[in-house]
Order: C-alpha cells, then structure tokens, then sequence
C-alpha cells in the first residue's frame, strides 16, 4: 500500500511538471516581443530620434518631427504598469491644460505589459483597456502612443519609468530624465523654449 501511494505520488509530480512546463511555454511563446536592441540613451544636445507611432485613444499617428520649427515637445517614455507614470498624470495633465497651445506632450508607451503587471507579474500584453483606465480613472487628456514592439523606447535607450526628453523648437534634446518630475522642472522648460 506504501509503494502504491509513491507510485501514485510520482505520477501526480510528473503531470504537474508537465502542465507547469506547457503554461511556462506558452506564455513565453505568446509574450510581447521587443523589436531592436537597446541604444545608448541620445544626450543633451544632440538631435530628436524621429518616430511616427499610432494614439491608442483614436489611432491617429504622430511624427514626432511634425512639431520642428512649431512647438516644443515633452517626451515622456512610461508603463501603464508604473505607479510612478500614473502619479506622473496629474503634472503633464495640469501642463496640458494650462499650455497646450505653447507645448505638445507625447507619451509612449514603452513596455510590452498592461497596467496589473506590476502586481501580479503577469505578462498580459498592454491594450486599449489600459489605456481607458488611464483616460477614465486618471483622467489622461494628451495623447499615449503604440510603440507595439519597443522600438522607439530602445532607440532612445529607456531602461526605466517615466524617462522625459525635453526637445526644443528646433528637435534638439535640451534636458533628460527619469523619475516623477514637479510642474516647475516642466514650467521652466516651457517658458524658455515655447
């Protein structure tokens, strides 16, 4: 009777390695997939890396060189995931609201993952529903862009959240960082570049 329940107990192990193993494949099989290797981040100084990438709220596409000689630009590299890309909302949403006309912001979205990873480490690829929840309970007005395979985020050498590249009239970076930033670093921008 001891045997029996060993034999029964292996078997019971083995099946479950197997199930875990399939679930492990096909999730790795299914993930999102980064497309490009990692850049050196561009510096101070140096010029704009051009893009044209689709809105999640209308799929319209922005080019990120349309706004040379127009506007400056705040780009903000951030996960729907990050606390701190979603803390972030209430400064660039006040810096919409209050300089629109003398400013474009443009976020991307820069990690293959939706809005619970974070929390559940799922690797759920990020959607339009990600999206209305930063739209509905955050309140997001400026538009958040595909960048479906990382593309875009490599070439500008993002390794964390939020990651902001000012970029002058003229689409030279004039000043970059990452992290949570106050509405006076953005102001101060604003004001001597618009």
């Amino acid at each position: 009777m001891n045997k029996g329940n060993n034999i029964i107990n292996i078997v019971i192990g083995a099946f479950t390695i197997i199930v875990v193993a399939i679930i492990v494949f096909i999730a790795v099989k299914n993930s999102p997939q980064s497309s490009g290797t990692l850049q050196p981040a561009p510096t101070v100084g140096s010029n704009e890396i051009d893009f044209t990438l689709p809105s999640f709220n209308n799929n319209q596409n922005y080019t990120l060189s349309s706004y040379k000689g127009k506007k400056p630009v705040i780009l903000e590299f951030m996960a729907f995931w990050c606390p701190h890309c979603q803390n972030e909302t209430k400064v660039l949403d006040q810096v919409y609201s209050q300089y629109s006309s003398d400013v474009q912001i443009i976020a991307v979205q820069a990690s293959p993952y939706y809005r619970g990873y974070e929390s559940t480490g799922l690797t759920t690829p990020a959607g339009d529903s990600d999206y209305q929840y930063f739209k509905n309970t955050l309140g997001v007005q400026y538009p958040i862009l595909k960048d479906p395979n990382i593309a875009t985020a490599n070439k500008y050498g993002v390794t964390g959240f939020p990651t902001f590249y000012l970029i002058d009239k003229t689409g030279k970076i004039v000043s970059t960082t990452s992290g949570e930033q106050p509405l006076s670093y953005l102001t101060t921008f604003i004001n001597k570049y618009k």
